[in-house]
């Protein structure tokens, strides 16, 4: 769940970053916005079927596959987004915290969105179906919280 905090502050958030703190125009910030999903999607592909050989040649079992790659879309991404407050309005430092490292989102599909097939097989529509429904609370909660005053 707390991936997704991370995943719904960016998309909810980011336009607002790029517009308000960067200054990009609204045709740079639509273009520039859409960089993070992009190369997640490109890793993600990459990132499965380097898994899948892992797997293959049993160089990781299973669950050790899982927990390596959910690490992987956990921590680096979250490593961009706090680097990306450092960098302050240097625009070319902050894109590039947010694709490189967002990149490594993609990395999610070879770590917890296996799981519901690896732990019932038959079920796994259903239970995929209520575990997204439960996590996706966190895309009315980001903006929440995000606009909350301390």
């Amino acid at each position: 769940m707390w991936q997704l905090m991370g995943f719904y502050t960016q998309l909810t958030e980011l336009p607002t970053y790029m517009a308000q703190i960067l200054h990009f125009d609204i045709q740079s910030n639509a273009a520039l916005s859409a960089i993070p999903y992009l190369t997640s999607w490109w890793c993600g592909i990459l990132i499965s079927i380097f898994a899948d050989w892992l797997l293959t040649k049993g160089y990781l079992s299973l669950a050790t596959s899982y927990k390596i790659f959910n690490t992987i879309a956990s921590v680096i991404p979250a490593l961009g987004i706090l680097g990306v407050a450092y960098v302050g309005c240097d625009k070319i430092a902050a894109q590039l915290l947010l694709a490189i490292p967002g990149a490594f989102v993609g990395a999610v599909y070879a770590g917890n969105q296996m799981n519901h097939i690896a732990l019932s097989p038959k079920f796994a529509g259903t239970m995929y179906g209520i575990t997204n429904a439960a996590s996706n609370m966190c895309g009315f909660l980001a903006p929440y919280v995000i606009g909350t005053d301390y």
